[in-house]
């Protein structure tokens, strides 16, 4: 069976730039330290290898926003 893209380990450069820049954001707000520390070590797992399965990427991402969005209340 073929592997899907999202499955296999590749360059994700410009999604890794966004994380980057939404964290920034997010770490501003009032979240609780249960999301503050899943958010450090994404953060850091993301910033330390070069090549990364692109779902897990988008689904922090999508945290990322969700989290954005939710204004100042926590995702837990």
């Amino acid at each position: 069976m073929k592997k899907e893209i999202e499955d296999i380990y590749i360059d994700c450069n410009d999604l890794i730039k966004e994380a980057n820049e939404l964290y920034l954001e997010v770490i501003k707000k009032n979240i609780s330290e249960y999301d503050k520390e899943y958010l450090d070590c994404m953060n850091k797992y993301i910033n330390n290898y070069t090549k990364y399965r692109k779902k897990l990427i988008k689904d922090y991402i999508n945290d990322l926003t969700a989290m954005i969005s939710a204004g100042n209340k926590s995702n837990s």
